[in-house]
């Protein structure tokens, strides 16, 4: 999918979201820190399946007590040095000190469904539509590699959401797949949001 395609259905559907009726939004604000374990593709890439390096943005509305609908941004980096390796590409042997890193960018919308009351303990179960745009890096030597696309993603999601008189709001656990676009093959990645909430 384009970019421009993945824009205007961005647009349409953040249209559809504001045109909830004014006297029932209540809104629910979100920063997380996102640990990553890459998967497939994206795992053979770096060749590091763990990153430490990832925030998220969510925003919320809420409709009724266990359903919002909202959207989520969020930022994620695998990176991965190698040294004294090799690295064949059709026609060429390369050696040398291989640098490797993949920048994702999940822009969502989702809705979410809570158990229990509000200002408890509540577990929730959430899906997220959208796209992820996907850099991929290769640096050794005088040689660079580089490949770039946006898309189309869904991320299901579960997590537990702390009552309000608690810092810490939110804990949730995301698996982010993004279909191939391109020559850029398909991007999976869970991601362990822990986040600071307010309302």
């Amino acid at each position: 999918m384009s970019s421009r395609r993945c824009a205007c259905a961005a647009l349409v559907l953040a249209g559809l979201l504001i045109a909830v009726p004014a006297a029932r939004a209540q809104w629910f604000w979100g920063l997380a820190y996102e640990p990553s374990i890459s998967m497939g593709e994206l795992k053979d890439f770096s060749d590091n399946s763990f990153s430490w390096r990832g925030v998220g943005f969510d925003g919320r509305r809420w409709l009724r007590n266990e359903l919002s609908v909202g959207f989520s941004v969020s930022w994620n980096v695998f990176y991965h040095e190698f040294s004294e390796t090799h690295f064949t590409r059709p026609g060429q042997d390369i050696f040398g000190t291989q640098l490797r890193d993949v920048n994702t960018l999940p822009i969502f919308l989702n809705a979410h469904f809570y158990t229990g009351e509000a200002y408890h303990w509540r577990w929730f179960f959430g899906l997220n539509l959208g796209t992820i745009y996907a850099d991929y890096r290769l640096d050794m030597g005088l040689y660079n590699y580089r490949e770039d696309n946006w898309h189309l993603a869904v991320a299901p999601e579960v997590g537990l959401k702390f009552p309000y008189n608690i810092p810490l709001g939110y804990v949730a656990l995301r698996w982010n797949y993004a279909f191939s676009a391109g020559e850029t093959d398909e991007v999976s990645y869970l991601a362990l949001r822990l986040g600071i909430g307010l309302r």
